[in-house]
């Protein structure tokens, strides 16, 4: 007599800490090495986290977030199309840069170089080197993007803010620490990051600075990917949204930091919450 199949639910990702081998339907219930406060060292040179030809349909609007502690001047910091083989001439994908004056965010359109095939927004700043700030960019739309630091809206400039079309991807890698995008110079960080989660949403002025002062919730079915940077140890980074987006770092190190948790001094109070640095 043959035996009903019966469907096994449990954590189907190898490298998680609680899978379970007998599992055929996973139950987001995978859990990941965490030991503690850490983040990774870029150093400038060479360093950077592969993730993979992920995020291809990643469409408008959607949101990254990402803890910087740039030395010298910052740079690039995330694109979700790295040509780091200098193959592509087109602008695919978005990217994402803080330095000490600039934040900016940006999408190509595939089809070409310059302003004709992207879009650009960019908020100017005065941030000091070895200092961690928590970045927030969200795009909901050309010349519709927000920039927070540090759980606060910044004000928005769109001068050569291009004029493409919707955002297109490639066969290209995402990376963090190390970008290369148009077929230009590839580009390394220096400094560390910590805490990237991106969203399928434009979270609203309450979500992000409830994420400042909070802690991220990993279940929210909008954030589509969520690395924590917490493991300490070797070359993958977990990503905990349940998606299983791990990445590879290449060379970046982990340093046991003690990232500074925001005092919490006041309330969100919209619309006056509009400081700037």
């Amino acid at each position: 007599t043959d035996v009903p199949f019966t469907d096994i639910y449990g954590c189907t990702d190898s490298l998680a800490t609680n899978y379970n081998p007998d599992a055929t339907i996973d139950d987001g219930s995978c859990t990941y090495t965490d030991n503690g406060d850490y983040s990774l060292s870029f150093d400038g040179v060479d360093d950077y986290a592969n993730f993979g030809d992920i995020f291809n349909d990643l469409s408008l609007p959607v949101t990254f977030h990402i803890k910087s502690n740039f030395v010298e001047n910052g740079g690039t910091v995330l694109c979700t199309d790295s040509d780091f083989d200098a193959s592509e001439d087109n602008y695919y994908g978005y990217c994402f840069g803080v330095t000490s004056n600039i934040i900016s965010i940006q999408y190509g359109d595939g089809n070409g170089t310059g302003g004709g095939h992207r879009r650009t927004g960019r908020t100017y700043v005065d941030l000091e080197s070895n200092s961690w700030y928590s970045i927030t960019a969200i795009i909901r739309a050309p010349e519709d993007m927000s920039i927070f630091v540090d759980g606060v809206t910044q004000t928005m400039n769109y001068d050569d803010g291009g004029f493409g079309g919707p955002p297109a991807s490639n066969g290209h890698p995402m990376t963090i620490g190390g970008i290369n995008i148009g077929n230009n110079q590839t580009f390394y960080y220096n400094g560390g990051l910590d805490e990237l989660g991106i969203w399928n949403i434009d979270l609203s002025e309450q979500q992000v600075w409830d994420n400042y002062h909070y802690n991220i919730n990993q279940n929210d079915e909008n954030l589509i990917g969520y690395w924590k940077f917490n493991s300490g140890e070797g070359d993958i980074l977990y990503d905990h949204s349940g998606n299983q987006n791990h990445s590879e770092i290449n060379g970046a190190t982990w340093i046991e930091e003690q990232v500074p948790a925001p005092e919490i001094t006041a309330v969100w109070d919209a619309p006056n919450d509009q400081g700037g640095y």
